[in-house]
C-alpha cells in the first residue's frame, strides 16, 4: 500500500507541475508479454523457456504542455503481464511423458506510471503521434501454477522505457485514439548465479478523450 500511495502521489504531482491540463481520458487494451530465461554455469541448458502470455490493461491519462506539435502525457495503468508454457505430464512409470500436457501459467499484475513525450502531426480527421518516455511498474499481485517459492524472489519494482506510435481519430464531436506501445524493462525480473530473467511487452490500446 505504501508503494501504491507513493506512485499515486508522484502521478498527481507530475500533473500539478505541468501547470496546464489540456485533455484527459481513458485507455483500454491488451498486453502481450515476453520473458527471456538465460541460464549459465549449469553444465547443461534446461529445456524451459516460457511462451508469451496475453493480458489486459486499462488506465487513465492526462495531457499537458500547450504546444500545437508536442504534449506531455501522464498515465496511470493496471497491466497484466506474465508467461505460460505447455508442459509434458510425466509419471514414475512414464518419465518421458504420458502423452498428456498441462498449461503452466505465471501471471503478474502491475500498477504502471508512465510520463511520455508526444510529438504529433495534425491532419484534421487524423492526428498521428509518437510516444516516448520512462515508466515504472509496481507489482500488485502474482499467481503461479506451482507452489515454488522461487517466484517470490522476483523483483517487484520495474523501471524501463516505452516507445509507441498511434493516432487520434476525430469523429463528429468525439475524439478517439488507437496506439501500439513497446514496453522495455531495464531492470531484471530475477537474477542469480545460474539464471537471469529479463522481460518486455507490447500494448495494443484504444481510448477516448473525455
Amino acid at each position: 500500500m505504501k508503494k501504491l500511495f507513493l506512485l499515486t502521489i508522484i502521478f498527481l504531482t507530475s500533473v500539478s507541475y505541468s501547470q496546464i491540463v489540456k485533455d484527459f481520458g481513458l485507455k483500454i487494451g491488451g498486453t502481450l508479454s515476453h520473458q527471456n530465461w538465460d541460464y549459465s554455469n549449469l553444465g547443461f541448458t534446461p529445456d524451459f523457456n516460457p511462451d508469451n502470455k496475453l493480458g489486459f490493461n486499462f488506465g487513465v491519462f492526462v495531457e499537458s504542455v500547450d504546444f500545437s506539435f508536442l504534449s506531455l502525457v501522464g498515465e496511470l495503468n493496471f497491466v497484466q503481464k506474465g508467461v505460460q508454457k505447455e508442459m509434458i505430464v510425466s509419471t514414475f512409470d512414464h518419465p518421458d511423458g504420458t502423452g498428456e500436457t498441462k498449461l503452466w501459467k505465471l501471471g503478474i499484475n502491475y500498477l504502471n506510471l508512465s510520463i511520455l513525450a508526444k510529438p504529433n502531426l495534425d491532419l484534421g480527421f487524423l492526428k498521428p503521434y509518437l510516444l516516448i518516455g520512462p515508466k515504472v511498474d509496481l507489482e500488485l499481485s502474482k499467481s503461479v501454477s506451482s507452489k515454488d517459492s522461487f517466484y517470490n524472489r522476483f523483483n517487484t519494482s520495474r523501471f524501463g522505457l516505452k516507445l509507441g506510435i498511434g493516432s487520434e481519430i476525430n469523429i463528429s464531436h468525439l475524439r478517439f485514439l488507437a496506439e501500439f506501445i513497446y514496453d522495455r524493462d531495464f531492470s531484471n525480473l530475477f537474477k542469480s548465479e545460474n539464471l537471469e530473467i529479463t522481460s518486455y511487452s507490447y500494448d495494443f490500446r484504444i481510448g477516448i478523450y473525455l
